[in-house]
C-alpha cells in the first residue's frame, strides 16, 4: 500500500511553480498576439471608413462637375475664376450692349490673364474676375473656397437650370442646391455664397486636410485633388484625385460662334 502511494504522488512545489511560469508565458504572449489583432484590424477598419467616404463624395462632386454648363472657382485669397464670355456681358457682336469683353495678359505678371470690359468709348477697366486660362500658367494648383456649378435637369421632360455650390473650410465640405431662372449667374453664385455659408449648408464631411483645384481649357478638363484625413487622431488618409472632363464643350472657354477679342 505504501509503496503505491509513493509512486502515485502528485507534483512537488518546483513543478507546479515551472508549470505556472510557462503558462503564465504562454498566456501573455496569446494575450499580445489578440491584442495586436485587434489593433490591426481597428487600423483597416479606420482606413477602409476614410477611403470609403473619399471614394463616395469625390466621385459625387466629379459627376456634378461632369455636368456643369457653367462653372465658377473662388479660391481661399478671393480671387474668381471664369470663362471668358462672363454670362452679364455681351461679346460685341450679338445683342444690343456696346461692351465687350477683352481677355488681357497683365504686362507685370504674364500668367496673371484678367477678364476686362471694354467700353464704347473704347476704354478699358479689370474686374476682379480671372479666366481659367491663368491656371494653364500658374505653378500651383489653387485651394478652392468656393465651387460653383450650373447644370441642367429635366422634370416632366422641360429643362430646368438648377445649381449646387461647394464650400470648403475648416475640414470641411458643404453643399447648398438651388434653382436658376435665369442667365444672370454671377447673381446666383453671390446667393449661393450666402447660402453655403450660413444655416441653409448641408455638411457632406469634416475630414478633409487639404484640396487643390486645376483647369486646363485647351483640353476642357478640370482636376480636383482632395487629401481626407480622420480627424480624430490624424493618422488615417486617403487621397482622391481625379481628371474630369466637361460634356459641354464649352464650359470653361467661349465657344468658337461667339470670340471675342483676345490679346
Amino acid at each position: 500500500m505504501n509503496e503505491k502511494m509513493k509512486q502515485n504522488k502528485g507534483f512537488s512545489f518546483l513543478e507546479l511553480l515551472v508549470a505556472m511560469t510557462i503558462l503564465s508565458v504562454v498566456m501573455i504572449l496569446v494575450t499580445q498576439f489578440m491584442s495586436t489583432s485587434t489593433g490591426a484590424i481597428g487600423k483597416t477598419n479606420k482606413n477602409l471608413d476614410i477611403q470609403t467616404e473619399a471614394l463616395e463624395i469625390g466621385e459625387q462632386i466629379s459627376d456634378i462637375i461632369m455636368q456643369a454648363s457653367y462653372i465658377r472657382v473662388q479660391d481661399v485669397n478671393g480671387k474668381n475664376y471664369v470663362v471668358d464670355n462672363y454670362p452679364n456681358w455681351t461679346n460685341g457682336k450679338q445683342g444690343t450692349s456696346n461692351k465687350k469683353i477683352v481677355l488681357k495678359k497683365d504686362d507685370t505678371d504674364p500668367a496673371d490673364q484678367k477678364v476686362y470690359i471694354a467700353n464704347e468709348d473704347g476704354n478699358e477697366y479689370a474686374t476682379d474676375l480671372l479666366s481659367f486660362r491663368t491656371l494653364e500658367y500658374a505653378t500651383a494648383n489653387i485651394t478652392p473656397q468656393y465651387i460653383f456649378i450650373q447644370y441642367a435637369t429635366k422634370d416632366s421632360g422641360t429643362e430646368q437650370q438648377r445649381y449646387l455650390i461647394y464650400y470648403f473650410h475648416d475640414n470641411n465640405i458643404d453643399m447648398y442646391r438651388g434653382d436658376v431662372s435665369s442667365s444672370a449667374t454671377d447673381d446666383y453664385f453671390n446667393e449661393a455664397v450666402t447660402k453655403v455659408s450660413g444655416a441653409d449648408a448641408a455638411v457632406l464631411t469634416k475630414n478633409v486636410k487639404e484640396s487643390e483645384f486645376n483647369a486646363d481649357v485647351e483640353a476642357n478638363t478640370v482636376s480636383l485633388d482632395i487629401v481626407f484625413e480622420e480627424q480624430r487622431y490624424h493618422k488615417y488618409t486617403y487621397t482622391y484625385s481625379a481628371p474630369i472632363k466637361f460634356r459641354n464643350t464649352y464650359v470653361l472657354t467661349v465657344a468658337p460662334q461667339k470670340l471675342f477679342e483676345y490679346r
